[in-house]
Parts: structure tokens; C-alpha cells; sequence
């Protein structure tokens, strides 16, 4: 799981998912990108979810309930 912050230093998370993309299914394997951001902006989510390496997209601060959420979500069967 990669939770990605759309606002990082020298690379954004756009800018990640843009070089991500270019790898092949074998290097990407099962991974989850969990999209992260402080910003109101909904085209911000509504771009993440247009991307379809981007499993969900969640407004920070992350806390415990979030977390549990997530987990229970993707990995609780």
C-alpha cells in the first residue's frame, strides 16, 4: 500500500503517478495507492479517482479510525 500525498517536495503526487504508470504490470504488482490531501479542492478527488492506478483517495489528517477503515476495506475479507 502507498498512501501519496498529491503536495510533496521535488515530486508531486501527480508527478508520481505519471512516472508509476509507465511501469509494467510486473513492477507495479498488487499495490494500493491511497491518494492523500489537505486541499477542499474536489477536482483534486474527482482526478484521483479518474486514475486507475489510484484505489481511493482520502482527506488528511489520517488518524486510527481512518486507518482501521482502510484495512478493513482492502484487506478484511
Amino acid at each position: 500500500m502507498i498512501f501519496l500525498d498529491i503536495n510533496m517536495p521535488v515530486m508531486d503526487g501527480w508527478e508520481f503517478l505519471k512516472e508509476y504508470q509507465k511501469l509494467s504490470p510486473e513492477q507495479k504488482g498488487k499495490i494500493l495507492i491511497i491518494m492523500l490531501t489537505t486541499s477542499p479542492n474536489p477536482d483534486d478527488e474527482e482526478k484521483a479517482r479518474s486514475i486507475q492506478e489510484v484505489t481511493g483517495f482520502k482527506r488528511k489528517p489520517v488518524t486510527m479510525d481512518m486507518l482501521k477503515e482502510i484495512m478493513e476495506e482492502y484487506f478484511l475479507d
